[in-house]
């Protein structure tokens, strides 16, 4: 009886902690969401102000990259696809299916409705090569290339997702292509030398993993994700 008894407080502690994790977890929530809403506000009010079209320019792209990220957080924070299953291993590809439906832009042009597709396309095995910590990275850097390639490309959008080799580190490599031109031959975006503020974001994003354009095909973009928090990683 003293064991039951003893094993009944444990566990309401335990209950009790639990709840407040979760209030805190909401609240911090809250507060990042307001903070991104805030220095979007922000921006906008100095893009207004901004003297030249050049300076305008390049505070509505930084504005621009803060909508995305506020997006990424508010659909991973209200995604049930980042609750473990029953293995224990977060779902990415459902989480990633979900948020690239939000991404689908719709527009009126002549009286219809036009919409370009955004589409996952995922090997069954990537759900278990995201882990949880790579969750947060994964949706920002899939919001601003989808971004992208809806301001620069054309045709539908196409999201892959599959585990990397053990070869090169395991993790996981996601591409995004569309039917636009493309990057210009030889494009590096780890040396765009500052002329992209996304390109700078995606490859801190990255890292330790890497972003580069298939060589194949320069309409498609390919970032490998290694977990920051597994061994090897730097």
């Amino acid at each position: 009886m003293r064991i039951a008894a003893d094993a009944r407080k444990r566990l309401r502690r335990a209950n009790v902690a639990l709840a407040e994790q979760r209030l805190l977890a909401r609240e911090a929530d809250h507060r990042v969401a307001n903070w991104l809403q805030l220095v979007h506000s922000t921006l906008l009010l100095q893009a207004a102000a901004a003297p030249d079209g050049a300076a305008k320019e390049a505070i509505c792209a930084a504005a621009s990259n803060v909508v995305v990220a506020a997006e990424a957080h508010r659909h991973l924070h209200g995604a049930a696809a980042l609750r473990p299953t029953m293995e224990g291993t977060p779902d990415a590809v459902a989480y990633l299916d979900a948020l690239v439906r939000k991404l689908c832009p719709t527009a009126v042009r002549d009286g219809l409705v036009v919409e370009r597709e955004v589409a996952l396309q995922a090997e069954p095995s990537a759900a278990a090569a995201v882990p949880i910590g790579l969750l947060p990275r994964l949706g920002l850097i899939v919001a601003e290339l989808v971004a992208n390639a809806m301001k620069h490309g054309a045709g539908p959008v196409l999201v892959e997702l599959h585990p990397g080799s053990e070869a090169e580190g395991g993790g996981a490599v996601l591409a995004v292509s569309d039917k636009g031109p493309g990057f210009p031959p030889g494009f590096d975006p780890a040396t765009c030398n500052g002329r992209s503020l996304g390109m700078r974001l995606l490859v801190a994003l990255a890292r330790p993993g890497r972003v580069w354009v298939d060589p194949a095909d320069g309409r498609r973009i390919l970032v490998r994700l290694l977990d920051r928090a597994a061994p090897g990683a730097n």
